[in-house]
């Protein structure tokens, strides 16, 4: 295979690390979500500790994709942050006691200076994580508000980048950028054949749809070879197949028009919108002046002409004496 070389690098830097985090670009492909989704599937078979992290929320159409609910918006971090406001130099001591079940957090004041406020009091959350992988981010900008907000995080830890565009910016300490891919899930099956890492129904359904949607069903012109191997590897472990589209009912092989007749037993003319069973070619129709219409509306019919271009009146032609009577029209039978 030809990129055994880039798959033994991302394997390498993969065994390295027991725990991290998995960034996509904020709003993702699909392709990008369902390769995130199938290598985090994959580690957490694996006994590894990830997560995956997305700065903007997963929407309805990624939800075929087994685990979205697993992706959020921030990183899974472990540390409680007390933030208030503070004087400088106001704070003597910090410290704590156990109360039972209370953790009492005690900041002395030092003299001269009043007890810090209890208002505007903020709580979150911290951490370190040591190892990052990055998919489909050209820059560590394209991950959003996630990077804006935790960019400390990203400048200490390792960064594994994982690409297949041309204009990726080569932020990662690892680099591996397939620029002859055409979808980010055939890198990640590749990965799992190659490597040996866990690939059950769900892992390969993710990765199998993902690269459907990046290869337009894999009619794209740009469709690689590694493509259909990764979906071969895929449809090996079980990966389900979408259903085929529903398919509109077949015609009835003859169908009927009745069309109602000027007057009624009673001498009373049909309603305007009469319905009509079938719909029929207009060879079907009696002679006279029609336009393409709706069977059976009335306003698909001309109204015969009373005079000539010279101004001479139409002479009235009485109908045959038949012309009054009911008439049922059949379509001809399809071959």
């Amino acid at each position: 295979m030809s990129r055994l070389p880039e798959i033994d690098l991302l394997n390498k830097s993969l065994a390295d690390f027991q725990k991290g985090a998995i960034f996509i670009p904020q709003n993702p492909s699909f392709d990008q979500a369902a390769a995130a989704l199938g290598l985090f599937l994959s580690l957490s078979q694996s006994g590894k500790s990830f997560s995956v992290i997305c700065s903007t929320p997963m929407t309805v159409g990624f939800s075929q994709l087994v685990g979205v609910d697993k992706i959020t918006e921030k990183i899974n971090s472990q540390n409680l942050v007390v933030s208030l406001d503070y004087q400088e130099d106001a704070v003597s001591k910090v410290s704590y006691n156990l109360n039972g079940k209370k953790f009492n957090l005690i900041i002395q004041p030092k003299p001269g200076f009043s007890p810090l406020s209890t208002r505007n009091v903020k709580f979150s959350y911290s951490g370190k994580t040591d190892f990052l992988v990055t998919i489909g981010a050209a820059s560590l900008t394209d991950l959003g508000s996630v990077y804006q907000t935790e960019a400390g995080i990203f400048k200490e830890a390792k960064i594994l980048n994982i690409d297949i565009s041309h204009e990726n910016s080569r932020f990662g300490k690892i680099n591996v950028v397939f620029s002859s891919a055409s979808s980010y899930s055939e890198v990640i099956a590749a990965l799992l054949e190659i490597a040996d890492y866990p690939a059950d129904q769900d892992i390969a359904s993710n990765l199998f749809l993902g690269i459907k949607k990046a290869t337009d069903n894999f009619t794209n012109p740009g469709t690689s070879a590694e493509a259909f191997s990764g979906a071969a590897f895929c449809l090996r472990h079980g990966a389900r197949r979408q259903s085929d589209p529903v398919r509109a009912a077949p015609v009835k092989e003859a169908a009927t028009l009745k069309v109602m007749s000027k007057k009624d037993s009673a001498g009373k003319p049909p309603p305007v919108n009469a319905s009509a069973e079938a719909d029929v070619s207009e060879n079907d129709l009696p002679a006279g002046n029609f336009s393409p219409g709706l069977v059976g509306d009335a306003a698909a019919f001309e109204e015969p002409a009373t005079q000539t271009n010279s101004g001479e009146p139409v002479p009235v032609q009485s109908p045959a004496d038949d012309w009054y009577g009911p008439k049922i029209f059949r379509a001809p039978k399809r071959a």
